[in-house]
């Protein structure tokens, strides 16, 4: 039973492989502790960027998925200025629309008891919820709970320290406004937006809030089937140069083209990581040289044969970079999650409501 599980390799046993090992372990630790730590230093910084890259762009897919959900067109204002709500209102009566919704979206800032946080303020209308994105569906009461006020994702709550019924004040349009908060929103109720930094209020509220009556920035549209190329070319007729008519996931790919030179420095550094890993493994490696030609002419003497002790390398580099890749994948899931975390400036500013991990800044 006990050589079942203990293979043979041109004569020589795992159990002996293993054994020969860790006399090398303890007789040489330094050596194979800075080859290990080599590997491990290339592996987290290589798994620590490329992981706080990706999951970037990947929950801003996560966001507006659960805000647009089945929605396929969009009427995008050209300028923070939007444009009228009756463009939007006509966009919405074309024939092959099956349902839509109009956005009012700002820059602003929330001001709570405990912080200061940049925000984009949201102005919604009730056919969001026609959508069925994660963010909307469990919200069939939303505008009862959001009249006369604004509702604030958990993490932007508990950033500035308030909950549902406190008072905030909020900037916008070079103006403060107090403003009740009528409901924290957790993850159960709006999915990954309740990571964003954003605030969320009722359309004509979000328009006397930013000063912007009867403007919107957004009218997401869902076209009945088979009629989204009528609908397309409808839409360019009606918005005749005062908005753009694209795809409603093409925040994201604004956002993809905008991340271009982060995601190719990220890269860069990747290289860089893994330079500096395999040049501190080889120097480890290069110290153990004349102790190993020791060790293969005492084998040698002793009847192993040339396979043999090729094995045995093998299973000592194989021991190695495994256990040391695996406290590099560790390593790195801690700097994703502490160092790399934040995102660039540039696209917190650019896209506020699609950022995981927003900047807060806490007064003194």
């Amino acid at each position: 039973m006990t050589r079942r599980f203990d293979p043979t390799l041109r004569g020589m046993r795992t159990s002996t492989l293993v054994r020969l090992y860790r006399i090398r372990l303890r007789d040489h630790r330094v050596q194979e502790l800075l080859a290990g730590s080599g590997i491990a230093v290339g592996v987290a910084l290589v798994f620590g960027v490329l992981v706080a890259n990706t999951s970037a762009t990947g929950s801003a897919r996560e966001v507006l998925n659960a805000v647009n959900g089945s929605a396929q067109l969009q009427l995008a204002a050209r300028s923070t200025e939007g444009f009228s709500e009756q463009l939007a209102e006509k966009a919405s009566t074309l024939s092959g629309v099956q349902d839509s919704a109009y956005l009012l979206r700002v820059n602003a800032m929330i001001v709570g008891p405990s912080g200061r946080q940049s925000i984009q303020l949201v102005g919604v209308t009730a056919g969001l919820i026609g959508f069925g994105g994660a963010a909307t569906q469990d919200l069939g009461a939303g505008e009862a709970v959001l009249t006369g006020g604004i509702g604030l994702p958990s993490s932007v709550g508990n950033a500035i320290g308030v909950d549902g019924g406190d008072t905030v004040t909020l900037l916008a349009a070079g103006q403060a406004h107090r403003v009740s908060v009528r409901a924290v929103f957790n993850s159960g109720a709006i999915g990954a937006l309740a990571e964003s930094a954003l605030a969320v209020a009722l359309l004509p509220e979000a328009q006397t809030l930013a000063a912007e009556p009867g403007r919107v920035t957004q009218v997401l549209i869902r076209a009945r089937p088979g009629a989204e190329s009528r609908v397309e070319r409808e839409l360019r007729v009606l918005a005749n140069g005062r908005a753009n008519v694209v795809p409603a996931d093409n925040e994201l790919r604004l956002l993809n083209e905008t991340a271009g030179p982060t995601s190719q420095s990220t890269r860069l550094f990747a290289g860089i990581s893994l330079m500096i890993g395999f040049l501190l493994a080889l120097q480890a490696v290069l110290l153990t040289v004349p102790e190993r030609r020791r060790l293969i002419a005492e084998m040698i003497s002793q009847g192993f044969d040339s396979k043999q002790m090729t094995i045995m390398l093998i299973f000592e580099a194989v021991a190695l970079g495994l256990g040391a890749s695996l406290v590099g994948v560790a390593l790195g899931e801690l700097l994703a999650r502490t160092f790399f975390a934040q995102s660039p400036v540039y696209l917190e500013v650019a896209f506020p409501s699609a950022n995981i991990s927003p900047s807060i800044s806490r007064r003194s």
